[in-house]
């Protein structure tokens, strides 16, 4: 946490001249099961056990697949404690009526992964500065795409996890109109198929890192996300550092706007 800590006053420190204040919300994905062997699903009724009990929980495009909604936030220690304690007593409600929840990215193979998603939001330095998302916004993304591969195993826990970003699987869930994982190293405005979502409406603008499954530890996921923030504000903002963000660069991740599937774009693998 001393780590996490130290990377995050960095952040607020360097980007205090660029931007203002700074929120992170979150949602977490996992699967129900009545039985292991053989997997079952859990039905509707022994759905609601957790519908009726866990807040802000929902159901998701997977069959006995739940989601959980967590409030954006500037206190990023409290979303942690927030996040760790929904996981406790999900387990708990699985236990005390004979279910299992799993948090595994990919439990079935032929449904939706789950994920552990972080959702980041800024505010301008100005509020009416126009080209915020472009000139802040798109190289933090770029900074998180970049230093994605390299921290692959923070996102996965189990090696099944890896199977969220199978192209076949996510094509065949795409053509279901069924939520997909990211598959390669994009980012997209609205573009729910992209391992970085930015989202450009009038009232909410987010950045949506889409890339940790569901198993992976949330306090390792974040510290990941802001040491690569900080990795983007040492090269790309930094006066000092003489470097700057081509458009070349910017190419190799989008913006897609399409489907990223797509082998048009001709983008590098998730892994």
């Amino acid at each position: 946490m001393q780590i996490l800590q130290a990377n995050i006053n960095t952040f607020q420190q360097k980007s205090a001249k660029y931007c203002g204040d700074f929120y992170i919300g979150c949602e977490l994905e996992f699967y129900v099961f009545a039985s292991l062997a053989p997997l079952v699903c859990a039905s509707q009724e022994q759905l609601q056990v957790f519908l009726a009990n866990v807040p802000n929980c929902k159901t998701e495009q997977g069959k006995s697949q739940l989601e959980v909604v967590f409030t954006h936030t500037d206190n990023f220690f409290e979303l942690l404690n927030n996040i760790n304690h929904t996981k406790k007593l999900i387990y708990n409600l699985a236990n005390q009526h004979n279910l299992w929840a799993s948090f595994a990215g990919k439990p079935l193979n032929n449904d939706c992964g789950s994920a552990l998603q972080f959702s980041l939001s800024w505010l301008a330095k100005q509020p009416q500065e126009s080209g915020f998302i472009e000139n802040f916004y798109l190289p933090m993304a770029v900074a998180l795409l970049k230093k994605t591969q390299e921290n692959l195993a923070i996102m996965n826990v189990f090696k099944q996890d890896y199977l969220r970003y199978c192209p076949k699987a996510n094509q065949l869930l795409f053509l279901e109109h069924k939520n997909t994982s990211p598959v390669n190293l994009s980012f997209g405005y609205n573009n729910r198929s992209c391992a970085v979502r930015i989202t450009n409406g009038e009232i909410t603008k987010r950045l949506e890192y889409r890339v940790a499954s569901a198993s992976a530890n949330p306090s390792l996921v974040l510290n990941f996300i802001i040491s690569a923030l900080n990795f983007g504000l040492e090269n790309y903002f930094d006066a000092n550092a003489n470097k700057t963000l081509t458009k070349a660069e910017i190419a190799k991740f989008g913006p897609i706007f399409g489907n990223a599937f797509d082998k048009q774009y001709e983008l590098a693998s998730m892994c």
